[in-house]
């Protein structure tokens, strides 16, 4: 019962899917549901293939199936985490010191590069998407890995400030990070190739975000979080994209 409260928590945290979490997550030490993370990522990767294969039994016209699977997968897991990549496009980009670029992504009013680079990516992620919709399986290993993305940056960063989201993720002991790893190896055991090619984009994403992060504001927010969360899945998307083009 420990075990299935502590997954819960992790769902409660990372998607809208109406489990009860008991506990007040504010009071939540870090190792209940950090580990458990990428589970998240596996409702996400099987709630992309479901939806692929469904709206291929339907005949639907290509386009209006990749929005409607996007659309469902951002309902159930990401529109909170497109909250923060636009306010930490619009906090990153500004010309601002660090206490205001703070300011900017606390108010979480949508700004010129948030909602300029948010349409960029969103199209980016639809093309991409259109690209591998043809194998349901590869736009699925977008979710365990970005969501292990998010084990990675807290496990070697730091918070930006004593309050919000990301502080009560911290400190992610040694031991935390291997059991989420472990999670993923039933994705690499059965496709590791994709699984190298999801491993190497998540990681390189990673790094360059905690460093611009560390630079810019001196450490993680629940907004860099849920930037990084969306980043590695188009991340993943272009590396698994130019892994299957380079198979045919």
């Amino acid at each position: 019962m420990e075990i299935w409260r502590k997954i819960k928590l992790a769902f409660a945290l990372l998607s809208r899917i109406p489990i009860r979490a008991s506990g007040d997550l504010k009071g939540t030490t870090p190792n209940e549901a950090v580990p458990f993370f990428v589970l998240v990522g596996y409702a996400v990767g099987l709630t992309y293939w479901i939806f692929l294969h469904l709206t291929r039994l339907l005949h639907l016209f290509p386009p209006i199936a990749i929005l409607l699977v996007m659309a469902v997968v951002y309902y159930l897991f990401d529109l909170f985490h497109f909250d923060g990549l636009l306010d930490t496009l619009d906090g990153f980009l500004c010309q601002k010191d660090r206490e205001e670029r703070l300011q900017i992504m606390k108010k979480g009013n949508v700004g010129p590069f948030g909602f300029f680079y948010g349409f960029i990516f969103l199209s980016a992620q639809f093309y991409l998407l259109s690209s591998l919709a043809f194998n349901p399986w590869l736009p699925f290993m977008v979710g365990p890995f970005s969501r292990w993305s998010l084990v990675l940056l807290l496990s070697f960063s730091q918070p930006a400030k004593e309050e919000g989201l990301a502080v009560i993720c911290y400190p992610v002991l040694p031991r935390t990070f291997f059991w989420a790893t472990v999670s993923l190896l039933p994705v690499i055991i059965f496709l590791p190739l994709l699984s190298a090619v999801a491993l190497f984009s998540t990681i390189v994403i990673t790094l360059l975000l905690r460093n611009a992060a560390g630079r810019i504001i001196g450490g993680v927010t629940g907004d860099v979080l849920g930037a990084l969360c969306l980043l590695s899945e188009l991340a993943v998307f272009f590396g698994l994209s130019i892994y299957s083009r380079a198979r045919l």
